[in-house]
Parts: structure tokens; C-alpha cells; sequence
């Protein structure tokens, strides 16, 4: 059977309310800043976070959410600028960044875009500037660079690219000068 249960502060606020079924936390929990302010709404199933959990800041401001499966991170998972616009979104696979995951400015251009397996930085990876301009391209493997990388300057321009592998530059590198639009070694 059901129990409701609450958990307080020194200071006799509310710190947590939800229900336990044979001591262990069952659907949804609530959890409060110390001075009463909504923190997180978090879903349980045997005392592990199982399904939707949402995260807010002092002000009430949604900061998080997060899918949760027996306990571990799977699934999307987004977090938010306090205006609520997007400032990450991805997938977890077993508690691990996995897949393409989009980073943003806080007027919802992208700034950055990355492809993850098992946690680690696998595959394409852009990086953009304020003004929506590529200013890194690469390729990682096994969490390190691996590749044809090119670096641009704000306008987008070409400033220098080279080959890395396993994380340490090879081979010749090239150096773009704007005076003569060449590239030197």
C-alpha cells in the first residue's frame, strides 16, 4: 500500500512529498528549494528515477528535463536559458551523451553540433560564432580529434586546416593570410 511521506528542512520547509510503497520512493516526487519554491518533479518506480523528470531554477524557471529508465539517463534530454529557450538538447543511450547532440546561443542559433557514442565524442563536430558563421569543423574518434579539420576566422574565412590523428596534429598544416589570400605551410 501506498504511503504518502514528506521530508522537511531544519528550518520546517518542505524539502520533498511523494508516496512510498515498502520504504521506497513510487511515481511522482516533488522537491523544494528552502524556501518552498517548486526545485524538480521527478517519477519513480522501486526508489530509481523512472520517466520524465523536470528541473527549475529559484525563480521557477524550467532549467531541465530528462527521461530516466530503472534509474539510469536514457533517452532526450534538453536544457533551457532562462528566457526558456533551447541551450541543449540530445540523447543519452545507459546514462551517456549518444548521437548528435545541438548546443545554442540564447537567441536560438546553434553554436555548436556534436556527435557522441558511448559518452564519448565520436564523428562530425561544428562549431559557429554568434553570427551563424562555421568557425570550426572536424572529426573526432574515440573522444579526440581524428582527421581533416578546418579552422575559420569570424567571417568565415579559411585561417588554418591540417590532419590530426588520435588527437595530435600530422602531416602539413596550412595557414591562410588575408593580405594575399595563400596558404603557407
Amino acid at each position: 500500500l501506498a504511503q504518502s511521506k514528506k521530508e522537511y528542512y531544519a528550518n520546517g520547509e518542505v524539502k520533498s512529498e511523494g508516496k512510498t510503497v515498502k520504504n521506497k520512493k513510487e511515481g511522482y516526487w516533488m522537491f523544494f528549494y528552502t524556501d518552498g519554491t517548486l526545485m524538480s518533479i521527478e517519477k519513480y518506480k522501486s526508489d530509481k528515477l523512472d520517466g520524465l523528470a523536470k528541473y527549475y531554477s529559484k525563480e521557477g524557471k524550467l532549467e531541465r528535463k530528462e527521461k530516466w529508465q530503472t534509474g539510469v539517463q536514457q533517452d532526450s534530454a534538453w536544457t533551457y536559458f532562462a528566457d526558456g529557450q533551447v541551450k541543449k538538447r540530445g540523447m543519452f543511450k545507459d546514462g551517456m551523451y549518444e548521437g548528435l547532440w545541438i548546443h545554442y546561443f540564447e537567441d536560438g542559433k546553434v553554436k555548436q553540433k556534436a556527435s557522441y557514442s558511448k559518452g564519448k565524442l565520436e564523428g562530425d563536430f561544428e562549431r559557429y560564432n554568434l553570427n551563424g558563421t562555421l568557425f570550426q569543423k572536424g572529426k573526432y574518434k574515440n573522444g579526440v580529434e581524428d582527421g581533416f579539420w578546418k579552422f575559420n576566422d569570424e567571417e568565415g574565412k579559411a585561417i588554418n586546416e591540417g590532419e590530426y590523428q588520435a588527437g595530435k596534429q600530422i602531416g602539413t598544416w596550412y595557414k591562410y593570410t588575408k593580405k594575399e589570400n595563400t596558404r603557407t605551410v
